[in-house]
């Protein structure tokens, strides 16, 4: 399964709040959630929190190639370099971050790459 990024040239996602801004989607390297809060880590070491549910980012995004990885991590398959077992446990590289994988989701990380 080959997902085309180029999709993500030009898209940008708007955050809520006070001080809203665009964000391109090819910034985003990766978001993770606790409860209805997501943090989106971008590129440049930068991380923008905001009152939206991972779930409803995976729904927006999945088209533009971003794959939830387990129930707290949603990951921007343009970034994934590769998939590593570490005490046999599976984990994405994205820019040399080491995100768990679930096992019930690893088949599919795979077909990724």
């Amino acid at each position: 399964m080959q997902i085309n990024h180029s999709r993500q040239i030009g898209q940008k996602i708007s955050t809520h709040g006070k001080n809203k801004i665009f964000i391109d989607l090819t910034d985003i390297l990766y978001m993770q959630c606790q409860g209805n809060y997501t943090t989106l880590f971008l590129q440049n070491n930068r991380q923008v929190l905001e009152l939206k549910p991972l779930k409803e980012f995976q729904k927006e995004l999945s088209i533009f190639g971003f794959l939830r990885i387990d129930n707290n991590t949603l990951v921007n398959g343009k970034f994934l370099t590769e998939i590593l077992t570490i005490n046999g446990k599976k984990f994405a590289k994205i820019d040399e971050i080491l995100l768990k994988i679930s096992r019930r989701r690893v088949k599919i990380v795979k077909k990724l790459l």
